[in-house]
């Protein structure tokens, strides 16, 4: 990420979430809530806004558009949407099951936190996210109201610890039922942070702990990446200085996270996700979305 600009990835998902709204067959999976605090975001984000309204709802230009994908990382965009449908859907069956505390890492320009806070008066929700993303963030929805059980902190995780960060914070609850959100992070994190991550997360609260986080699935002698992206993507994300640092294969996770204190629940990754939507479509692959629990 380049100081004082919002980082170039977190702005690569809010077109895709954009461009997936306004898909005549998957366009229900981007709740229409979602929709509107996105293009918010582009108001005050993108230099040209109007040009990206026009461009994500011509018929010609989500051709060009849906031409490049396939081309670039095949399946990217539904990919996007389908991980954010996930965590979602998993987020709300938390809720239900009494969590009352949701804290989202990296939140970037995801509006899950402020819906979920929007709609659920009884559910703390805490962002904690770079600050040069947050202050774009911020800026962004001044002319909205945020809901009173929002929370907004700046933080760079790799120079505070998780724990030092929140000890900062007085609406935080250690005894409170907690769900802990890492989406499209933790490739950019190196494996020592990562563990060191986890591992304060797991004494971070008295009361049970689940956390929902998306990773890398690293093949063996292969380097970090997704599978279906052309050689022009690596490339991309190194000159954009966000280059993919950690990754874990699939089969390996569970036996490293219990170390941490964790126990992994469920994994999802492009087979499990297509299954779920209209025509079981093609989806990028390299990603994986994980469930875990703290071990009591």
């Amino acid at each position: 990420m380049k100081k004082n600009k919002p980082s170039s990835t977190a702005l690569l998902i809010l077109k895709a979430i954009l461009f997936v709204s306004y898909d005549k067959q998957y366009a229900e999976m981007i709740p229409g809530e979602s929709t509107r605090l996105s293009l918010i975001f582009v108001q005050s984000l993108f230099k040209y806004p109007g040009l990206l309204r026009f461009a994500i709802k011509n018929k010609q230009c989500r051709a060009v558009i849906a031409w490049f994908e396939r081309r670039t990382n095949p399946g990217f965009f539904l990919h996007v949407a389908a991980r954010k449908q996930c965590i979602e859907q998993l987020s709300r069956e938390a809720i239900e099951h009494g969590v009352s505390q949701i804290i989202i890492l990296g939140a970037g320009y995801d509006t899950l936190g402020f819906r979920i806070a929007a709609t659920e008066s009884a559910i703390t929700c805490i962002e904690i996210d770079h600050p040069d993303t947050a202050k774009h963030k911020c800026a962004a929805l001044q002319s909205i109201k945020k809901p009173e059980n929002l929370y907004w902190l700046n933080a760079n995780l790799r120079q505070q610890s998780i724990k030092e960060v929140l000890q900062q914070c007085s609406i935080f609850d250690p005894t409170k039922m907690t769900l802990v959100i890492i989406e499209g992070v933790l490739m950019y994190l190196r494996e020592d942070d990562v563990k060191k991550l986890f591992v304060n997360l797991s004494m971070l609260t008295s009361n049970e702990l689940a956390c929902i986080f998306t990773f890398m699935n690293k093949e063996k002698g292969m380097p970090i990446q997704f599978k279906t992206a052309h050689p022009f993507v690596n490339r991309w994300i190194q000159v954009i200085k966000e280059p993919f640092l950690w990754g874990i294969a699939r089969a390996d996770l569970s036996a490293w996270i219990k170390p941490l204190g964790f126990e992994q629940i469920a994994v999802w990754g492009h087979e499990e996700l297509a299954e779920k939507m209209a025509g079981n479509p093609l989806l990028a692959q390299g990603e994986l979305i994980c469930l875990m629990r703290k071990c009591l």
